[in-house]
């Protein structure tokens, strides 16, 4: 059960990263999202399964009780999708900013390569 502070102090720690990120920051936010995706990934099997086992024993004995998946591993699997949502975000966040910064790179060059074509001798 530790797993979970600790997944959640990640994905946060990914999001102060991604913040006032550059291209360098957007790639260690995503590094740090991908870290904390793997994080909920375990904590999410580990709780499937213990709270799994522990169903089973409590609707299988003759108590009468019955016992179901609550919504806090529901919300767990939302937080799970969630977190690779915004790390997919960040990540085309960084392509598109570097693809704009290589745009306009060709583009003043092109412009200052091309001298412009006196019209008339004059202009």
């Amino acid at each position: 059960m530790i797993l979970h502070p600790i997944a959640s102090g990640v994905a946060f720690i990914a999001w102060i990263v991604s913040i006032g990120a550059g291209v360098i920051g957007s790639l260690l936010a995503v590094l740090t999202a991908f870290v904390a995706w793997i994080l909920c990934l375990a904590v999410i099997a580990t709780d499937f399964s213990a709270f799994g086992v522990l169903r089973h024993r409590v609707n299988h004995s003759k108590s009468g009780s019955h016992a179901y998946f609550g919504s806090a591993l529901w919300c767990l699997c939302v937080a799970f999708v969630l977190l690779f949502v915004a790390m997919i975000i960040v990540t085309f966040t960084c392509w598109s900013a570097r693809r704009d910064k290589k745009k306009a790179a060709t583009l003043q060059r092109e412009t200052k390569a091309a001298p412009r074509k006196k019209r008339f001798g004059l202009f």
